[in-house]
């Protein structure tokens, strides 16, 4: 069984993106998560409750087994909303 290598060199490719959360956000996210049926939306909560807590982009597609560019893209989107 191989190891789970979260300190590689594609770490490089991706910017940080940086997530702040209110706790009242958090919490919602997390009852959200809780009551969702659907995957992918479960999937992009987890994404970004991953990233509010500093983790970086292949880490986080690492940990829910999904493309990079598609944790990427996750974190994108919500830090621009989060500036709008």
């Amino acid at each position: 069984m191989k190891m789970l290598d979260f300190h590689r060199e594609e770490d490089q490719n991706y910017p940080m993106t940086q997530i702040t959360l209110t706790a009242h956000e958090k919490s919602a996210l997390e009852m959200q998560h809780k009551h969702s049926r659907n995957e992918k939306e479960r999937d992009r909560i987890k994404a970004i409750l991953l990233c509010s807590e500093g983790w970086k982009v292949p880490m986080i597609a690492q940990a829910l087994t999904i493309h990079e560019t598609r944790a990427y893209y996750v974190t994108l989107k919500t830090t621009k909303a989060q500036k709008s």
